[in-house]
């Protein structure tokens, strides 16, 4: 039996997309991923946005290809689905809408927290904090420090809130995103593969 090749995790932002655009050899790159036979997939610690976004986001720049994509917000959910009935959900309303089924605001199993750039406010920590000091378990699509929502700035990330809430309520986070085991994982059960994976980020 030939040996089984390992597996390819892309990293989106700095290898696959620069800043706002694709990079300039992205197409060719995929190509030839695609062309090896190796079993890939594109990843992303966003949680602005889903695997299918990721494929529009290619499409939309004419590149066209057939290996998967998954986010933070992809894992996340796969989570929610394997483990709850109700959660709360404080992310973009982009993102928010794909766990409407789960959402249950009085009584969640768990909250989920992702970006909610400049939305954020002391209502929304608080009630947060309510929540899982009474007893919800806290689930953080990803805890960065900061990021730069115009390429250029900087401005708190949703790690900085994510921390508060620990803190306050003496409960750590679930984290989903890089470099969880839980991201990797769900990557590789997409993909069919249970290790030998290569992964190919920006550093």
């Amino acid at each position: 039996m030939p040996q089984k090749l390992p597996a390819v995790l892309i990293d989106f932002d700095g290898i696959v997309r620069i800043g706002d655009k694709p990079a300039g050899d992205a197409s060719e790159f995929l190509k030839f991923i695609e062309g090896s036979g190796i079993p890939a997939i594109i990843l992303s610690n966003s949680s602005l946005k889903n695997g299918k976004d990721i494929i529009k986001f290619l499409k939309d720049n004419f590149i066209h290809t057939s290996i998967p994509a998954i986010t933070t917000v992809d894992a996340a959910y796969n989570l929610v689905k394997e483990k709850y009935k109700r959660v709360s959900v404080y992310c973009i309303d982009h993102v928010k809408n794909l766990f409407k089924k789960f959402i249950d605001d009085k009584n969640p199993e768990a909250v989920i927290i992702g970006d909610l750039g400049d939305r954020w406010n002391y209502e929304i920590l608080n009630d947060i904090f309510l929540k899982v000091f009474n007893g919800s378990d806290l689930i953080a699509m990803h805890k960065n420090k900061f990021w730069k929502p115009d390429g250029k700035n900087l401005s708190l990330d949703a790690g900085a809130f994510v921390s508060a809430i620990e803190y306050s309520a003496s409960k750590e986070a679930l984290v989903i995103g890089k470099p969880s085991k839980i991201y990797f994982k769900t990557a590789l059960e997409q993909l069919g593969v249970n290790e030998g994976a290569i992964f190919y980020d920006r550093r």
